[in-house]
């Protein structure tokens, strides 16, 4: 979208809808690390886009950013 244009674009919407999904955790930063933070060959894949996806993952972790419901969604599935 542009900066004179006030409607988002399609997939800032859609963006937008994702982002609503998650929850920033109240769980304090100074956690300590896990195992695998020590010893980067236990969390490597074979497959880049698995890869991709897992750092993914524990960045939002590192950020304490969850989606909401999941582990409801996860109980009934």
């Amino acid at each position: 979208k542009s900066a004179c244009d006030s409607t988002p674009s399609h997939t800032h919407s859609l963006f937008l809808e994702l982002k609503k999904q998650f929850w920033k955790s109240t769980i304090p930063n100074d956690l300590k690390p896990s195992f695998a933070d020590f010893r980067p060959e236990l969390r490597s894949f074979e497959d880049e886009e698995v890869e991709e996806s897992y750092q993914r993952l524990r960045e939002r972790e590192r950020n304490h950013a969850y989606m909401q419901g999941y582990g409801k969604a996860d109980c009934t599935g």
